[in-house]
């Protein structure tokens, strides 16, 4: 897993099976030559499921993978913007040279620079919200096959357009075994689960954990969190996230909060799978 990926990801729970899905390694040809996904992995011996429930699950999850569209095709609009100028341009260009009319050799060089940034706005765009699409159905279908000893769980990182120097889309398929337990999330670090990708950001009252501090001695007597809405998500959505203890809880999106919003979660003192959310004030 690269640099950029390993700093705001979460290690999934001692004995879990992860099979990436898109690597997050710098030039890595997933994104333009399909996401690998092996469907014949084994079935871990903690999963409980039969064999036949397990199989069908991994082809169902398969065939939602090869439904991702190729986002790095978007590149082909910088192709056509730096051939338009090469080939029309009236002084260097060969075409744009052989023209007699100084004018058309402008307009054609223009309409490949205004064309190439118009296909690659577009592709990425549209791209991006159709395997965002595709993300969810994979989360949806993993929160539905999973069981109290075998959890399935899609792990996304940086699958929109802004992201952080040298930081590369990650996807992954995790089979864990039980409930989740993983290390307290800290303010900007990306959260393990289900949540795909959605940032866990701790309120004041939760304070940041350091190293060889137990959970439990980090987390203040307030129990208020922030959560990022992800992206996607509409009010009255149930999205999956993950508490500064390790719980994984159900949270309803609340009204007025859309993706990218922040919305309160009160942490329960015992586990229950929904919790109420608040919508943070504008």
């Amino acid at each position: 897993m690269g640099q950029q990926i390993g700093m705001f990801l979460q290690p999934p729970p001692p004995g879990s099976v992860t099979i990436v899905v898109e690597s997050g390694e710098c030039c890595a040809p997933e994104a333009c030559c399909g996401r690998k996904f092996d469907e014949m992995t084994p079935q871990p011996p903690f999963c409980d499921l039969s064999s036949s429930v397990y199989s069908s699950f991994m082809s169902q999850v398969g065939a939602k993978i090869k439904q991702y569209r190729p986002e790095g095709w978007g590149a082909l609009g910088l192709v056509i913007t730096f051939g338009g100028f090469i080939l029309f341009h009236p002084s260097i260009g060969p075409v744009g040279r052989s023209l007699e009319n100084f004018s058309l050799a402008m307009i054609l060089m223009f309409a490949c620079t205004i064309g190439g940034i118009i296909i690659l706005i577009i592709t990425q765009v549209s791209f991006r919200n159709h395997n965002a699409t595709v993300d969810r159905a994979i989360e949806n279908l993993c929160r539905r096959t999973s069981t109290s000893n075998c959890q399935f769980l899609y792990q996304t990182a940086w699958t929109g357009a802004c992201k952080p120097k040298g930081a590369r889309t990650y996807r992954a398929l995790v089979i864990a075994p039980g409930g989740l337990s993983g290390s307290a999330n800290v303010p900007g670090v990306m959260s393990f689960g289900m949540a795909s990708g959605v940032g866990m950001h701790q309120s004041a009252s939760i304070a940041p954990v350091t190293q060889g501090v137990p959970v439990a001695a980090a987390i203040s007597a307030s129990s208020t969190m922030r959560v990022n809405c992800p992206p996607g998500s509409r009010p009255g959505d149930t999205v999956q996230i993950m508490a500064p203890s390790g719980q994984a809880l159900m949270v309803t999106v609340p009204a007025g909060v859309g993706p990218g919003g922040q919305f309160d979660v009160q942490m329960p003192s015992a586990p229950v799978p929904v919790v109420e959310a608040v919508a943070v004030p504008q």
